[in-house]
């Protein structure tokens, strides 16, 4: 293993050192300024885990002293109306699949170059928690809730939300403090400069690489720039201007760390480990400030347009004619059902040192959803060349807090990905219909296959995707309405060139949220697309303006359609 690796295990897993203690005892030449004294966070690479062996979230568990370890909502009653949520932050594969992302997409690696050559890597950081942040609005909405606010990152600004997780680590019996109320961030003035210099550098278009040359953002690699900068990673531009930790890392520390006093350090919040932060609301307050950062770059981007661009919307001679969705337990269309699942399972205490004949019993109450079909009519007029499309599919609430309809230009942050995939178009219609379980969001996994044979931090690939559980938002009791929308693409301009999709891989990974481990990201266009940008114009009396809709969007777009989709929960 080499030097800095081991410098960087030790920075992590030194956890009474302060930040200037361990770039002192490193000493691996890794050159910083001198920072604020507090514990990094544990977003660096995949071999700490392999080395040291951290548990994964199956093996943290509540303080509730019972046998059967309650997952239900109930042992974190204490934490107000945000425990309302329990049942998404609290999800064991919710919390698991954001430890395996990381380290499927680690931000540096023990090679010879140095160097991450994961494709794509820092516009996957940014639309892997995108997508986060978009379910978790819609569980929000559906509970009255407004949706996520951002955080104010500077000096003396307070977290308002406390929390206090009420868990252990399975196998040290660690036990995670809770965050007070209304703690205020101290000493961050360096990284609200960073912050000040990114957003400068972001309306001006330009970022400055570390042997000075300008670096253009208004290319297709501008967001993947600038997501490996605002991480970071070793990919970095430029960590001088741009910082070693970078703004997300640093936020995750000074969160995790901000209740301890007087430069004691001994403690250690969830907001600092992988397999915990998703469970803190202050999570996604967090990320909210952070995506913020690329919702501005995205703003100086020009709008996706019908016919003009590198990738316009139009398939001239392609057209969606039909959409609908069918549960298998519904004999009416477009309408979903979502519920609770009671259930008990068992689990190996173990790490990857580690081993015990111990186990952990749950007692859960889990969400689940009706499984569905896509029932989608394509027709395809004789003039169309290509034999196969991309299926794009998205969802998104209809309606905001109170009520109103969402603009297209609100909504288009609102869109999660539900799935996509490839299909061969026959000349005049083709029907296509899929079942949920199949979408290439998933984690093709449920809790028990995991607990059976969980992915291991060798092949943590295994572990990406977003839980199958979850596909669907929670919806309510009288019925939520959401916004289901298809686009069809030319596939044979969507595929990357040499991208081998007939190598048989050794799981299943969510190939929208997690790409294909040592190939090409599977998709040529944005990620998100065509929601990446804002809504193009359209001309009208009295000059352009936006795209005012959705359903205004697809009649101009053919090959695009939406339906309203409902969501029951009982």
């Amino acid at each position: 293993m080499g030097l800095i690796i081991k410098a960087l295990i030790f920075l992590i897993f030194c956890t009474t050192c302060t930040f200037s203690d361990k770039i002192d005892s490193t000493k691996d030449g890794l050159q910083q300024e001198e920072a604020t004294r507090r514990p990094l966070p544990w977003w660096l690479m995949m071999d700490r885990y392999k080395t040291i062996g951290i548990p994964n979230p199956t093996q943290l568990f509540p303080n509730s002293g019972k046998a059967c370890i309650p997952i239900d909502g109930t042992v974190g009653e204490d934490n107000g109306q945000e425990n309302a949520f329990w049942y998404f932050r609290e999800d064991l594969l919710v919390n698991a699949q954001h430890i395996f992302w990381h380290l499927t997409h680690p931000i540096m690696l023990d090679n010879p170059n140095g160097t991450l050559t994961n494709d794509r890597r820092g516009e996957l950081f940014y639309y892997f928690h995108r997508n986060v942040l978009a379910r978790y609005d819609a569980e929000r909405l559906a509970k009255g809730f407004n949706r996520v606010v951002a955080l104010r990152y500077e000096e003396g600004a307070i977290v308002g939300q406390g929390y206090d997780p009420h868990f252990q680590e399975g196998t040290t019996e660690f036990t995670y403090p809770p965050r007070p109320s209304n703690m205020p961030f101290i000493n961050i003035t360096r990284f609200t400069r960073l912050w000040q210099t990114v957003y400068a550098d972001i309306n001006n278009r330009m970022l400055i690489a570390r042997d000075g040359r300008f670096v253009a953002l208004d290319d297709l690699k501008g967001i993947d720039y600038l997501g490996e900068l605002i991480e970071a990673s070793i990919n970095n531009i430029n960590e001088d201007r741009y910082s070693f930790e970078g703004i997300h890392n640093a936020g995750h520390g000074h969160i995790g760390s901000m209740f301890n006093e007087g430069g004691n350090f001994t403690a250690r919040g969830v907001m600092l480990n992988p397999s915990t932060s998703m469970r803190d609301p202050v999570f996604y307050q967090w990320h909210k400030l952070v995506d913020d950062i690329f919702y501005r770059h995205h703003s100086y981007m020009a709008p996706n347009h019908p016919t003009v661009g590198q990738f316009p919307l139009l398939w001239q001679g392609v057209s969606v004619e039909s959409i609908s969705v069918r549960a298998a337990s519904s004999e009416s269309p477009n309408l979903l059902q979502t519920f609770f699942k009671n259930l008990t399972i068992s689990i190996p205490i173990k790490q990857d040192i580690f081993m015990s004949n111990e186990t952990i019993e749950y007692c859960m109450k889990r969400l689940e959803y009706d499984e569905f079909t896509y029932n989608i009519t394509i027709e395809k007029q004789p003039s169309v060349n290509s034999e196969k499309a991309t299926v794009r599919v998205f969802m998104a609430p209809r309606f905001n807090e109170v009520g109103q309809r969402f603009s297209l230009d609100e909504q288009t942050r609102q869109f999660f990905a539900m799935d996509s995939f490839v299909v061969h178009l026959n000349y005049g219609k083709t029907v296509v219909t899929r079942n949920s379980s199949s979408s290439n969001l998933n984690l093709n996994w449920k809790l028990e296959n995991w607990m059976d044979s969980p992915p291991s931090y060798e092949q943590p690939e295994c572990g990406c995707g977003w839980p199958s559980n979850l596909l669907l938002p929670t919806g309510n009791a009288q019925g939520m309405v959401f916004d289901l929308f298809v686009m069809v693409t030319n596939a044979e301009i969507d595929t990357p060139e040499n991208l081998n999709l007939m190598q048989e891989p050794q799981c299943k990974m969510s190939t929208i949220l997690c790409g294909i481990k040592d190939q090409k990201y599977p998709d040529i266009r944005p990620m998100g697309y065509p929601f990446d940008t804002k809504p193009f114009q359209v001309s009208v009396p009295g000059g352009p303006r936006m795209v005012a809709n959705l359903e205004e969007y697809v009649s101009l777009l053919p090959n695009t359609k939406a339906t309203q989709v409902t969501i029951r929960h009982s």
